[in-house]
C-alpha cells in the first residue's frame, strides 16, 4: 500500500513539511516518522502477544501516530471509544492503548498520553518493519454507522484500503489535489482513516480540530483548502462563521457525507464556507460510491448524484432481480474496495452481503441518464395509515422553520394504533410548537407529524448520523 514507504520518503525529501497540524501543534514529516518509530519501540518493549491493538485516544494526533505504528509493527488496529461499540469476540486484541478510559476488560491496558508525542533529544533509533501475515491481511477494524440498529465491526484489508486510496486519488477529485485537508470526523470512522492515510501517502498536511471554533481558527491559520465532514458538522461550522462574520478565502472544496443535505443546508454551507460543495454517498463497507457535484440545482429529495466508475450499482426488486431504469427498488452495490463482511457476525453478513453484492439498506432509483437517486433507508420509510412517506422531505421542511435547530423524523408504532409520523426537535428557547404544527399541516398535509417532541439533543454516532433506533426507543417511552 506504500503509506509507510511514502512517509519515509517525505521524511527524507521534505523533512520540514508539516504532516499534522492543529491549533497548538505542528508535526513535520521528519518528526512524524520519528514518533512512529518511537511508538513501535514502546510497543515492542512491552512484549505484546499476537493480535491487533485497540486504540482509544481522544487526541487525533496521538491516534494517527498509533495507527501508523501498528502498521509498522505488522498489526491491525481497532477503533475503540469509551462509550462506543465493543469489538466482537472473534477479534482478539493483544492490548488496548487507552488515554484514560478503559473500554475493555478482556485484554491488557496500556496507558498512553502526551509523552507518546514527545521526542527524546538526539537521533531516534529506527525500528525494522515487521511484515503482516497473509496475502491480504486486515489493517483496520472500524464500526458501521448503526443508524438503524447496532454498529457492526468491519474489517478493512490491505487491498480494501489500497483500492480506496487509489480511487480517491484519481479522477481529479479534491482529495488527490489538496495541500492541507481538515476532516471534522474522528479517526474512529473509515472515511477519516482513509483521508488521513491519503494525506500521508501524498505528502500533504492533515489538520485536526477539537471544536467548531477551533476548526475555523485552524482553517485560517493553516490555509486549509479541503474541508470534509458530516452535514451536521458543516452546518454548525457555517452557522459559527456567519455569526463571527468570517470569510475563508483559502478553502477551495467542502465534502459532505453521512446523510443527505437539504437544499437550504447546501445553500447555507456554500454561502458561508465554500461554493465548491460536493456531497458524497458512501458507506463503511463500500467506501465512496457516488457524488453530487458543486452547484447542483435540482430539488430532488434525498441524495441525487453520479456513481463513481469503480462502483457498480443496481436497483432490484424483492426477489433480487434488476428493475427498469426509473423504477424504485432496493439498492445493491459492489466495487474493488468492498469489505468482505462483518467480523464475528455471520447472520448480519449473510443479510447484507450476498453473491458478491453489498445491500446498504437504501431504497433508490437509477435514472435513465445513469444518476443515482437515493430515496431513503428501507427501514425508515413510513407507512402511516396506508400513506407511504419518506422522512426526508418532512425533515427538510421542518428544518427550515424558525426556532428549529435540528430535527429527525420517523414512524412510531404504538399498541393498537397505526404507525404515526413523529418529529424530534432540537429547538431554540421559546419555540412556538403550536405555530410549527400549523405550518406543518399547511405544507405537508397528511405527511405532517402527529407529534412534535422537543429533545435536549439528538443521539448521533461518530459519523454524525442520527441513531434512529436509540431515538425511537426514547420517543416511544414518552
Amino acid at each position: 500500500m506504500l503509506v509507510l514507504e511514502s512517509l519515509d520518503f517525505h521524511a527524507r525529501v521534505s523533512p520540514w513539511r508539516p504532516a499534522l497540524v492543529d491549533s497548538q501543534r505542528v508535526i513535520t514529516f521528519e518528526q512524524l516518522a520519528a514518533l512512529v518509530h518511537a511508538a513501535v519501540a514502546r510497543l515492542r518493549g512491552g512484549n505484546l502477544g499476537e493480535g491487533a491493538i485497540g486504540i482509544c485516544a481522544a487526541d487525533p494526533m496521538l491516534h494517527a501516530v498509533l495507527l501508523l505504528a501498528a502498521m509498522h509493527d505488522g498489526r491491525a488496529s481497532c477503533v475503540l471509544t469509551g462509550n462506543g461499540p465493543r469489538p466482537p469476540q472473534a477479534l482478539r486484541l493483544a492490548a488496548c492503548l487507552t488515554d484514560g478510559t478503559e473500554p475493555l476488560a478482556e485484554c491488557p491496558h496500556w496507558a498512553i498520553g502526551p509523552e507518546w508525542l514527545a521526542l527524546a533529544p538526539g537521533q531516534q533509533p529506527r525500528q525494522p518493519r515487521r511484515p503482516f501475515a497473509g496475502a491480504d491481511p486486515m489493517l483496520r477494524y472500524v464500526f458501521s454507522s448503526g443508524t438503524t440498529g447496532l454498529p457492526k465491526a468491519v474489517g478493512l484489508s490491505a487491498s480494501n484500503i489500497a483500492a480506496r486510496l487509489i480511487n480517491l486519488g484519481t479522477l481529479g477529485l479534491p482529495e488527490g489535489r489538496a495541500e492541507c485537508a481538515m476532516m471534522l470526523l474522528t479517526l474512529s470512522t473509515s472515511w477519516a482513516t482513509q483521508q488521513f492515510l491519503l494525506r500521508v501517502a501524498a505528502g500533504g498536511t492533515q489538520a485536526f480540530a477539537r471544536s467548531a471554533q477551533d476548526a475555523l481558527a485552524v482553517i485560517q491559520a493553516q490555509r486549509v483548502d479541503l474541508l470534509a465532514g458530516s452535514p451536521l458538522q458543516l452546518r454548525g461550522l457555517a452557522d459559527l462563521a456567519e455569526a463571527l462574520g468570517l470569510r475563508l478565502p483559502h478553502l477551495r472544496h467542502v465534502l459532505a457525507s453521512g446523510s443527505p443535505l437539504s437544499r437550504a443546508e447546501a445553500m447555507h454551507i456554500r454561502a458561508r464556507l465554500c461554493s465548491n460543495l460536493v456531497e458524497r454517498y458512501a458507506g463503511t463497507e463500500m467506501g465512496q460510491m457516488a457524488e453530487r457535484p458543486p452547484g447542483f440545482t435540482d430539488a430532488a429529495e434525498g441524495f441525487l448524484g453520479q456513481p463513481f466508475p469503480w462502483a457498480v450499482l443496481e436497483v432490484v426488486d424483492p426477489a433480487g432481480q434488476p428493475v427498469p431504469r426509473g423504477t424504485p427498488g432496493r439498492l445493491r452495490a459492489r466495487s474493488n474496495s468492498m469489505a468482505p463482511g462483518y467480523v464475528g457476525d455471520p447472520a448480519a453478513t449473510a443479510e447484507a452481503f450476498h453473491q458478491g453484492w453489498f445491500y446498504p439498506g437504501d431504497t433508490a432509483v437509477l435514472l435513465p441518464d445513469g444518476r443515482l437517486h437515493v430515496l431513503g433507508r428501507e427501514t425508515e420509510m413510513i407507512n402511516a395509515g396506508g400513506v407511504k412517506s419518506s422522512p426526508t422531505p418532512i425533515r427538510d421542511f421542518i428544518a427550515t422553520q424558525p426556532g428549529v435547530k435540528d430535527v429527525a423524523v420517523m414512524g412510531i408504532d404504538l399498541p393498537g394504533r397505526p404507525t404515526e409520523i413523529w418529529a424530534a426537535l432540537e429547538a431554540e428557547e421559546g419555540l412556538d410548537l403550536a405555530a410549527l404544527d400549523r405550518a406543518c399541516r399547511a405544507a405537508l398535509a397528511d405527511r405532517a407529524p402527529v407529534r412534535l417532541v422537543p429533545v435536549a439533543s439528538l443521539p448521533r454516532n461518530a459519523n454524525g448520523k442520527v441513531e434512529m433506533a436509540t431515538l425511537r426507543t426514547r420517543l416511544a417511552a414518552t
